[in-house]
């Protein structure tokens, strides 16, 4: 399934991811298990936008590929390619604005 995923995610030509976009994703459907800004520490063991940015950084590919797939303990979401970029464009961002 892995692999199907990174295919879709490479052979279909996207525009330029847009991290303002991400930043209102990971507000609307991340904030409430992870940390999207950089001024905040998780409590609980949730990932950071941080710590996977830094898991993340040589790896992009690999990003959207975990953010496609369904995980435990998420919800399954149902992203689009475009709200994929645009979530990793964020993510991989040089700083992640507070909001």
């Amino acid at each position: 399934m892995t692999s199907i995923v990174a295919l879709l995610l490479t052979a279909i030509p996207t525009l330029a991811a847009d991290p303002s976009a991400g930043r209102g994703l990971a507000f609307k459907w991340c904030a409430e298990c992870h940390v999207v800004a950089n001024n905040k520490v998780s409590t609980d063991g949730t990932p950071s936008f941080a710590a996977m940015a830094k898991d993340y950084a040589d790896r992009p590919e690999a990003l959207k590929v975990f953010l496609a797939q369904p995980h435990e303990p998420m919800p399954p979401l149902e992203l689009s390619i475009r709200q994929i970029d645009d979530l990793a464009a964020f993510i991989l961002a040089p700083s992640l604005p507070a909001k």
